[in-house]
């Protein structure tokens, strides 16, 4: 007997210590299941959200938006009420994707004054968010509509503070449109100064038309300022042009004058066509003319493409004009300190990945 009440004592002891084991487990487990329950939910609902915009493709922890893929409004939205329901929710998070949906919406947008007609009196509402009073007033700015724009202009001139002033002179820097934004851009400059006058210039900027352009240099000529906008980013320097310019920017450049620089920084934004360009103008530029001047700051706008970089060492091997030759060299080396600083990022991003 005396035999048995310690076996009965120690079978005890081991059923408390089984379940207290399986009860600890139990509640490690919730844990961990609440919390992959909760992470799954979370996906769900972002995917659920994703999937209403139909363009999302998610990588390491972040969701980008395929803005090629997405669909205008237009053939999105049936009325005002779901257009407007759209814009309020993008607001919420500043989302990309909505903005692109009413990029220059057409005239056939039937319910489109009406919505406008909200988003105005909305953005002026100091009863909601900056981000979102933000993002209506960019929506105006994106439909490239002259009364919508026109709205912001007022709303700069009428704002009682600068951050309010800059909330819309930030949404007009954005516009984009057709030469009839383009023209009603245009003329509004005669009558705005200071940063109002900036905003213009930049929204400007944004078109790489022929008539754009001419408004970008007629306006730089008049100010008499060879910078021409160019230290703040903007103006004729900084114009990515379309084709059909081309031939006027040729044009400006071979001037050789004060203002033929910010003429040879668009043809360089254009890419190795624009590069030939560039070259054109300085073979016809009499020696002697210190035509090196046109090249001011030039070697930032040389596109990184490998025909830029061979017609580069083209002009090494037959370029007799010395102006020529040092440009030339000059893109090959930032070429060599390009490749450089990528080698560099890569090491690094070894380095980093090494260390995990």
């Amino acid at each position: 007997m005396k035999k048995i009440v310690p076996l009965i004592l120690i079978a005890i002891v081991l059923v408390l210590v089984y379940f207290s084991s399986r009860s600890s487990q139990d509640e490690v487990q919730t844990g961990v299941s609440s919390e992959v329950t909760q992470a799954l939910s979370d996906q769900r609902q972002a995917e659920d959200s994703n999937a209403s915009l139909g363009n999302i493709s998610s990588g390491e922890g972040t969701t980008t938006v395929k803005l090629d893929d997405v669909k205008p409004a237009v053939e999105e939205y049936n009325n005002v009420e779901e257009a407007l329901n759209a814009i309020h929710n993008g607001a919420t998070n500043y989302d990309d994707a909505i903005l692109e949906q009413f990029a220059e919406i057409g005239e056939d947008c039937g319910w489109c004054a009406e919505l406008y007609e909200k988003l105005q009196g909305e953005m002026l509402d100091k009863g909601i968010s900056e981000d979102e009073r933000s993002y209506y007033a960019e929506i105006l700015s994106l439909s490239g509509r002259p009364d919508n724009i026109q709205a912001l202009i007022t709303a700069t001139k009428e704002a009682k503070d600068e951050d309010d002033a800059g909330l819309y002179l930030e949404a007009l820097s954005s516009t984009v449109g057709n030469d009839e934004t383009v023209n009603f851009l245009k003329s509004q400059l005669n009558d705005s100064t200071g940063d109002l006058k900036e905003s213009l210039v930049a929204a400007i900027t944004n078109h790489g038309s022929l008539l754009a352009v001419d408004a970008l240099y007629q306006e730089t000529v008049k100010s008499g300022d060879p910078d021409g906008y160019y230290s703040s980013g903007i103006g004729l320097g900084e114009v990515i042009p379309d084709e059909e310019s081309l031939s006027y920017l040729q044009e400006m450049a071979s001037k050789n004058d004060k203002y033929s620089h910010l003429a040879v920084k668009a043809l360089l934004n254009y890419g190795s066509d624009g590069l030939r360009l560039v070259v054109d103008v300085l073979n016809n530029i009499p020696a002697g003319e210190q035509k090196e001047k046109i090249l001011q700051d030039a070697i930032d706008h040389v596109s990184y493409e490998d025909a830029c970089k061979d017609y580069a060492e083209e002009l090494l091997k037959t370029s007799k004009d010395p102006v020529i030759t040092k440009f030339a060299q000059d893109i090959i080396n930032d070429f060599g300190e390009e490749d450089e600083d990528d080698d560099e990022e890569e090491d690094t991003g070894d380095d980093e990945g090494d260390e995990e």
